[in-house]
């Protein structure tokens, strides 16, 4: 039973039990703005690039995939929309945060109808992402940062672009969700 403290109220309004999500309550609108309003890399960058606008960056990065997958691409972050994003040392220390994040996901690939196995398919995209994000966005990266130098090597040349304001963040994913699922409803 859901204990009636434990919940968050949503952009739209929705009473949203984040540890016990519903799928038919994960609102697409709320995804977008919640996730166009938080910063990457804990706001630790030299200027604003929300997840949204990293999160429409993975999804044209899988451009030449399935557009299920391009899906999962837009939608491997949406958890943050409801959990806040942790710093991965955190994370790592926090496995009731972990689960309560995969049971999320499982409940948006549900909402969304797509495979939650999908969202694997996507790292190497998101790394790349993240590759461009930090090379334009932060400090020079300490050698013990996440990335090889491999993986700095494999988006050469892919420039990061303007960062967006929330609101452009926000209209771009709504853009880029609706570009996909009509995609998707042609091959279907």
């Amino acid at each position: 039973m859901k204990n009636k403290k434990n919940y968050i109220q949503t952009y739209s309004g929705v009473i949203f039990y984040p540890l016990e999500p519903d799928p038919d309550l994960i609102l697409l609108p709320d995804i977008a703005h919640a996730l166009s309003n938080q910063c990457r890399f804990g706001g630790h960058v030299r200027k604003f690039h929300s997840v949204a606008q990293h999160c429409v960056q993975v999804a044209n990065l899988l451009k030449l995939d399935s557009p299920e997958i391009q899906l999962a691409g837009l939608l491997h972050d949406a958890t943050e929309a409801y959990l806040v994003d942790l710093p991965k040392p955190i994370k790592n220390k926090m496995p009731i945060y972990v689960e309560a994040e995969e049971r999320l996901l499982k409940s948006i690939a549900d909402r969304f109808n797509i495979s939650f196995d999908l969202f694997k398919e996507v790292k190497e995209s998101d790394r790349s992402a993240l590759a461009i994000e930090s090379s334009h966005l932060m400090a020079p990266l300490h050698a013990d940062f996440e990335l090889t130098k491999s993986d700095i090597e494999n988006v050469s040349g892919l420039s990061l672009g303007v960062c967006w304001t929330p609101e452009k963040a926000e209209k771009m994913y709504l853009e880029k969700f609706s570009e996909i699922w009509f995609k998707r409803l042609e091959h279907s």
